[in-house]
């Protein structure tokens, strides 16, 4: 499995490209950070259903697997592609000092 990639535009001048989470990886980095949907709703500043869409797989809007993202990498996750876990697939790994 490969991951996606999303182009984000910060400005007129500048664009970032960054890999996007899988919605697999959104429910591992909620449950590693013991996250209720709810709690993650508030911190991404989108809905809760929302997020269940996004993590059964339903089409979701660039900047809120964004937002999901930079959520989770706030709070010390991390987030591994296929290609770096191996045959596990994609993954997530708790930096030190995450609660």
């Amino acid at each position: 499995m490969v991951m996606q990639s999303v182009t984000i535009a910060t400005s007129r001048r500048f664009q970032h490209t960054m890999a996007t989470i899988l919605p697999i990886q959104c429910k591992m980095a909620s449950t590693a950070l013991d996250m209720s949907v709810k709690q993650l709703a508030e911190l991404a500043e989108v809905s809760t259903n929302t997020i269940v869409r996004f993590e059964r797989g339903d089409e979701s809007k660039p900047r809120t697997i964004a937002a999901l993202q930079t959520v989770f990498e706030k709070a010390g996750v991390t987030f591994l592609d296929g290609l770096y876990s191996g045959d596990g697939g994609p993954g997530i790994r708790l930096t030190s000092g995450a609660d």
